[in-house]
């Protein structure tokens, strides 16, 4: 059965409550709107880490998550490319809903587009259904 791993960069004591199986998909904003996201690349999630560790001053940690791609896969997916996220992160910024903009999904896939990024993809879980899954027993979840 093949796996599916992404990550999380946050603060060490938030990476502590998400390996505890405290994710809160209502928690979250970012480019895409409210959700809680994940990379498909540790060095950006650790770049990410590293980043808001400075900002707050604090330790930084970054949780790599490993699922089934059956189970990933069996949620309401909406996949965008980069022209269509770049879209939706420039209206959700325009409109001021970074933090509680949703599409209405478990789980939006798209490009990453804030910054500089090539080739990476975000993966932003939204629902309840979503965030009981991620804080499951199905998803390991561990500290890198």
């Amino acid at each position: 059965m093949n796996e599916i791993l992404s990550y999380h960069g946050t603060l060490e004591s938030d990476g502590n409550n998400i390996v505890s199986g405290a994710i809160g998909v209502k928690l979250g904003g970012g480019e895409l709107g409210q959700g809680f996201y994940l990379g498909d690349m540790a060095h950006e999630a650790f770049a990410w880490a590293k980043k808001r560790g400075a900002r707050y001053k604090k330790p930084y940690a970054v949780v790599k998550f490993e699922m089934t791609e059956m189970d990933f896969f069996s949620f309401d997916i909406l996949s965008i490319d980069r022209d269509i996220a770049l879209y939706w992160k420039r209206k959700i910024k325009y409109k001021g809903v970074p933090q509680s903009y949703n599409f209405g999904v478990d789980m939006v896939w798209s490009p990453i587009v804030g910054g500089n990024i090539e080739d990476a993809n975000q993966y932003k879980w939204e629902s309840a259904s979503a965030e009981k899954y991620l804080n499951g027993s199905s998803v390991l979840r561990v500290k890198v």
